[in-house]
């Protein structure tokens, strides 16, 4: 399981750094015992205080691998999906299989409601071949981020803004570099006009904010810049 992967690799890491820093704990306390220093008594309380904090988050790690929760409904048929019907995969190419069907299933449908809805001629939005060459660039932007993002969620806001993305780009291939709005908001200084695919664009990159913002908060730890700025505002150790 991914999810019990990423547990046992940063339970290792922490037992390590615990193991790291009881080591210059002990040795600190024999210097202090021979050699007291103000500078050597605040270093030793950082690290009886950051040794603390190794052992709570150590000891939540193990009771998760210990009892893991249980999985949703969602993600229960989603893995009894890749099991049954993707044998053989690994998460990544799993992640992109899903990414290509659910674009092409939301591309379908809005394809379907642009042919069932008119869409009056003033609505037809005429599209030029550098809007369709950042399409396909946007369209192939999502695959590596699906691929090394291990998120549901970056896959399904990929996926709703790709179906978008895909959508548009169709209708103008098919209908001469022209694409159908056959919806209409009406506004007290005239309207707007949009189509379905709009909306899935909209909505997947409120998903893909969402969700990356998420990600990185929970995994904040794990960011090279976001160390790097902890070492930079941290305060001497003597200080």
């Amino acid at each position: 399981m991914v999810v019990g992967d990423e547990v046992g690799r940063r339970l290792r890491q922490l037992e390590t750094e615990e193991h790291d820093v009881s080591r210059r704990r002990t040795k600190l306390h024999e210097r202090l015992s021979l050699f007291p220093s103000p500078a050597a008594e605040q270093l030793e309380r950082t690290l009886s205080a950051r040794r603390r904090e190794l052992h709570a988050e150590i000891d939540r790690l193990r009771r998760a691998l210990a009892d893991p929760p249980r999985p949703s409904r969602t993600q229960r048929t989603a893995a009894a999906l890749s099991t049954e019907v993707l044998p053989g995969l690994d998460a990544r190419r799993r992640r992109l299989v899903r990414l290509g069907v659910f674009a092409a299933l939301l591309a379908s449908i809005d394809l379907e409601v642009k042919h069932l809805v008119a869409t009056p001629v003033w609505a037809l939005h005429h599209r030029s071949l550098s809007w369709a060459l950042a399409s396909i660039a946007l369209l192939l932007a999502v695959i590596p981020l699906t691929r090394r993002v291990e998120s549901t969620a970056v896959m399904v806001g990929a996926a709703v803004l790709s179906g978008g993305v895909l959508g548009n780009l169709l209708s103008a291939v098919m209908h001469g570099m022209t694409v159908p709005n056959p919806f209409l908001v009406v506004t007290p200084h005239g309207g707007i006009a949009f189509n379905l695919a709009d909306t899935f664009i909209v909505a997947g990159n409120l998903i893909l904010v969402v969700a990356l913002c998420t990600l990185a908060v929970r995994r904040r730890a794990q960011l090279p810049g976001a160390v790097a700025l902890a070492h930079a505002v941290r305060p001497p150790a003597d200080s």
